[in-house]
């Protein structure tokens, strides 16, 4: 009997929830209604994250466009720079050993003179 008796008092507390609540469709609507609603505001979450991304996504390409060519005349100058540091020293070096081989030939030149008369004016 206590068996039946719980189920007695569990089939009046449904009862008694659907009179003070509604009927069982009423509760289901107003459940539905509940979801609905949460469902359009992780919608709009959502829609404003992906607004907010999109915006720094414009941002980042913005900036890129404007630091690009900045960072890229440095990295230029810096190469042209070097190139020409590069075209000194070899300049240099050009210089230092063109006079090496004139001060070398010099020396020999009243050597070759007198080879060169010898076998001009025997």
């Amino acid at each position: 009997m206590n068996e039946e008796m719980a189920n007695e008092v569990a089939e009046l507390q449904i009862h008694r929830n659907t009179v003070e609540k509604g009927s069982a469709l009423d509760i289901i609507r107003e459940k539905e209604l509940t979801i609905n609603a949460k469902v359009l505001e992780a919608r709009k979450r959502a829609e404003d994250i992906v607004a907010e991304a999109r915006r720094k996504g414009v941002a980042i390409k913005e900036k890129a466009g404007e630091e690009g060519p900045k960072k890229a005349k440095v990295f230029f100058d810096a190469e042209v720079a070097k190139a020409e540091k590069e075209a000194e020293k070899i300049k240099s070096s050009i210089q230092a050993e063109t006079q090496a081989v004139t001060k070398d030939g010099l020396k020999r030149l009243d050597e070759a003179v007198s080879k060169v008369d010898m076998l001009v004016i025997p």
